[in-house]
């Protein structure tokens, strides 16, 4: 119980206070770029992307259960009684469910990029040197690309090592394969979830 205590209070602790510093849209006196307190204060936009985020995790839950989940919940976790929602539900089902997994990836990684610059920083490969040329090719991108990359793997590690170490320790007769199965799917989730964002606010 302490463990799994634990747990859940670093899965929300370590994003907000380490891995989640305040951008400029909370802090009173920074400037904001054009446009960008238009963009996060907009509340059609918000929950376009929010419904957006709620969708690819329905839609990647719905995937999982409809290829490997089942065969790994019926092979990996001992003590399941019943897997008839995986073969129930659908994207539809899972969406309502799926709203505040939207709403939290909105928050943490949309509204802060929306105060960034989406232009790539300047780039002169006449002058530049072969390793600022590499390290332009990799990690060249806009300031707010680069804050939803950070943020969408923050968020990929946080949520699949929280389930992972969740699912392993608190639930019985769960193996190893199980929880890292399961948990596969919300990494995935998250990656794509924070990947469709970013394109989003980069248009």
């Amino acid at each position: 119980m302490i463990l799994s205590l634990f747990l859940n209070l670093a899965g929300t602790y370590i994003p907000f206070s380490l891995l989640r510093p305040l951008s400029s849209a909370h802090r009173a006196g920074d400037a904001l770029p054009p446009g960008g307190a238009d963009v996060s204060s907009d509340y059609i936009i918000q929950a376009i992307t929010t419904l957006l985020g709620a969708s690819i995790y329905s839609v990647s839950l719905y995937s999982a259960y409809a290829t490997y989940l089942p065969v790994n919940l019926v092979t990996h976790f001992s003590n399941i009684t019943s897997i008839v929602a995986a073969h129930t539900s659908s994207p539809i089902t899972l969406l309502p469910k799926a709203l505040v997994f939207g709403i939290a990836a909105k928050t943490f990684i949309f509204t802060p990029a929306t105060t960034l610059d989406t232009q790539s920083p300047p780039f002169n490969p006449v002058k530049a040197t072969l390793a600022e040329t590499f390290w332009y090719n990799v990690w060249g991108y806009s300031e707010a690309t680069r804050m939803v990359l950070r943020r969408t793997a923050a968020l990929a590690v946080i949520t699949g090592g929280n389930t992972f170490l969740q699912t392993l320790v608190a639930l019985d007769g769960v193996e190893f394969l199980g929880a890292l199965g399961y948990s596969a799917v919300w990494v995935g989730a998250a990656g794509l979830t924070g990947l469709a964002l970013g394109v989003v606010n980069a248009v």
